[in-house]
């Protein structure tokens, strides 16, 4: 059985497939547990007629395919998206030539991890244009992770269309103590008849106009 990788470079033995599975649970910082969520050491789960849903990263459709604009760092004093260094696998350091009893800082990326997106030059976009995060439109669509007892309209796993104003909204952040490995995830605590729709495929923010909500005097 092939050793387990960590997102910090180093490789944890298995001796089954149930144990690897078992170690690459534990190693996840956001994780499912039935019908709690899991964020680091802290899990959450639905009361009522309420649903805890974690919302999509946000999606304008103009992302790079390659690093996808997903991460982003300062190198240089300019933030840009990055991708993690393949030569040291994100350690910052490879072994010695000629001595690989000891390591030296990978040249690769300075030492740093992770470097600028080599396809849009850590730009993010594939058009090269920078979309400013005040102009990016709210992620309006998530996976639902918790349900309530008394919410019966969705399930675990469902992906789901809610308005941006509704619920209660949270960005939580996990950190691995050893590695200082961080994971953020947005999750939205919503009232069950507050989702719109059951949502299949992705949305891409250019594609979608917005919503209005409308009313009546009655």
């Amino acid at each position: 059985m092939p050793p387990i990788e960590t997102k910090a470079g180093s490789f944890i033995p298995a001796r089954n497939e149930e144990e690897a599975k078992a170690i690459a649970f534990s190693l996840a910082l956001v994780r499912q547990e039935g019908n709690v969520f899991w964020v680091g050491a802290t899990g959450f789960e639905a009361r009522g007629e309420r649903v805890i849903i974690r919302e999509d990263e946000h999606r304008s459709g103009y992302e790079c395919l390659k690093c996808m604009d997903k991460e982003h760092h300062t190198i240089e004093g300019k933030e840009v998206s990055v991708l993690t260094c393949e030569e040291c696998k994100g350690s910052g350091k490879r072994p010695k030539a000629g001595n690989a009893e000891l390591t030296v800082k990978c040249s690769d990326c300075e030492g740093r991890g992770f470097i600028p997106c080599p396809e849009c030059k850590g730009k993010g976009t594939s058009t090269g244009i920078i979309i400013p995060d005040n102009q990016k439109s709210e992620p309006m669509t998530g996976e639902v992770v918790s349900v309530g007892p008394d919410a019966k309209s969705y399930h675990l796993g469902d992906r789901v269309m809610f308005p941006s104003y509704a619920g209660n909204r949270s960005t939580l952040t996990a950190t691995e103590k050893k590695t200082g490995r961080k994971e953020e995830v947005r999750v939205r605590i919503i009232q069950d008849g507050d989702v719109i729709a059951q949502l299949y495929g992705e949305l891409e923010m250019r594609s979608f106009k917005g919503t209005q909500a409308l009313y009546t005097s009655e």
